[in-house]
């Protein structure tokens, strides 16, 4: 007799590889590695899906910010992401009678300013220090929600006689 009275060899019986301790070490890998995957989405889909340009014509702009802008724009800047929401920061100089008309053309109603409204228009290059408070000119909001998805924010300041445009997105279904 050879040590294994069941098969009348010396071989030992074959073991088993995914024992019940290591099957949850291999999900929990798993497990963690999504994670991993699905925090770092986010970030890198806006890292690769923005844009940015500062002091450009309406020429310039046109095919790089999702935005139609007016044709009497000048000195444009802009950043956006597109993925995995929408995200599009401008702002342009103009003078009021052509922001006047960019907004009847977009279907919004601007109202005056009433006391200040507070714009960071270098917050997608990262600056936070530049602000501009708008006491005299023209806003409008779609959405009366300060954080809600689908939202556009457009003012215009009389005295600088430029005007900011803001619009972010829900992440599209299935995505963020």
């Amino acid at each position: 007799m050879d040590g294994n009275p069941a098969t009348g060899s010396n071989a030992t019986a074959p073991r088993r590889f995914l024992t019940p301790r290591r099957l949850v070490a291999v999900l929990a890998v798993g497990l963690g590695c999504l994670f991993l995957a699905l925090a770092a989405y986010g970030p890198a889909a806006r890292w690769l899906t923005r844009d940015r340009g500062e002091h450009l014509s309406v020429a310039a702009a046109r095919g790089r910010v999702r935005l139609d802008l007016p044709e009497k724009a000048t000195d444009v800047r802009f950043y956006q992401h597109t993925s995995p929401n929408e995200l599009v920061f401008a702002d342009f100089a103009i003078d009021e009678a052509g922001f006047l008309d960019w907004a009847k053309r977009q279907g919004w109603q601007p109202d005056r300013v009433a006391g200040s409204v507070t714009v960071w228009p270098r917050l997608g290059f990262g600056d936070r220090a530049t602000v501009v408070a708008i006491t005299d000119g023209l806003t409008y909001r779609n959405n009366l929600e300060r954080t809600a998805p689908n939202t556009v924010l457009v003012n215009y300041d009389r005295r600088t006689r430029r005007a900011y445009f803001a619009f972010w997105a829900a992440p599209r279904a299935g995505e963020g």
